[in-house]
């Protein structure tokens, strides 16, 4: 059985989850004083309630982070779906097809994501549909952060993971027999 389209996410989860462990190993030492981990690295002759809050803007920027590379692999899932999907490309003559082919595929990769995104409604749930525009909402001021907007709703890396691979694989399927 072939896995699931959302198993690209796993791995992402899985690097997100040792490096909270890193950070949680060193967050011990550094409230423990533990010497011997802390030599050669920049928390030595720092006080302990700075190293901590370094610890902790670090912990939050590896949550952006893991949100924004998530984001990453499902934005490419659903633009090479959306590409799979044009099976008419291949019954024009050519080199009009290939020129066809070529235009098609440089528009779907510059349009707006919300637009592919409408593309799917009525297939996947809009409420689904809502939700992946809050995470998209989300890494957009994660990668932007724009004072001019509002700060969205923080999104967390297994809420997206959950989301976003729920998505992929209602997708999935049916890109396999099509």
């Amino acid at each position: 059985m072939a896995p699931k389209a959302s198993s690209v996410l796993d791995e992402i989860v899985a690097v997100y989850r040792l490096e909270r462990d890193l950070l949680t190993i060193a967050a011990r030492a550094i409230r423990k004083t533990a010497q011997p981990y802390l030599v050669g690295t920049g928390f030595v002759g720092r006080t302990v309630t700075d190293s901590q809050n370094d610890v902790e803007r670090l912990r939050s920027r590896l949550d952006e982070m893991t949100v924004v590379a998530l984001w990453i692999e499902f934005e490419r899932f659903l633009v090479n779906h959306v590409l799979s999907q044009l099976h008419v490309l291949g019954t024009a003559p050519p080199p009009f097809d290939v020129q066809l082919g070529a235009h098609v595929e440089h528009q779907i990769e510059f349009s707006r994501f919300d637009d592919l995104l409408d593309l799917y409604k009525g297939w996947i749930d809009s409420n689904h549909i809502g939700n992946v525009k809050q995470i998209k909402d989300y890494r957009d001021w994660v990668s932007h952060r724009n004072p001019k907007r509002p700060t969205p709703a923080k999104v967390d890396p297994a809420q997206a993971r959950a989301i976003l691979g729920n998505v992929m694989d209602a997708i999935a399927p049916s890109s396999a027999r099509s």
